[in-house]
């Protein structure tokens, strides 16, 4: 049913499918296309699901990796760009993330989010 859909031979598609699912190490890379489609929560969850049903995640040279739109967003935001957290995704508002990102830079620091 899908390879009329999709526009692909169904034997490229079984192809790829088994490519993806017996390499020793996959990762899966999109971008915005595919997460900013009117699906693009249900497209990302069919590649996270797809990449957990094939185990082509968790180990060295697997894993899922969206691209996302400007450059090194991804990076400024793990290094806590973004106003409601501290590095790593730690919620500013959490009291011990405060004292511990306190702590490591020496410095007190406002617990309200924002800039």
């Amino acid at each position: 049913k899908v390879a009329p859909i999709c526009g692909i031979p169904e034997e490229t598609l079984r192809e790829v499918a088994r490519t993806y699912a017996t390499a020793e190490s996959a990762i899966i890379l999109w971008g915005m296309g595919i997460s900013q489609h009117i699906h693009g929560t249900d497209n990302s969850r069919c590649l996270i699901a797809l990449s957990l049903m094939t185990g082509q995640i968790g180990r060295p040279g697997t894993g899922l990796h969206p691209l996302r739109g400007q450059n090194n967003v991804q990076g400024t935001s793990d290094m806590g760009l973004i106003p409601m957290f501290f590095p790593d995704y730690k919620s500013v508002t959490d009291p011990e993330n405060k004292k511990w990102f306190e702590n490591f830079w020496g410095t007190s620091l406002n617990p309200k989010t924002g800039l």
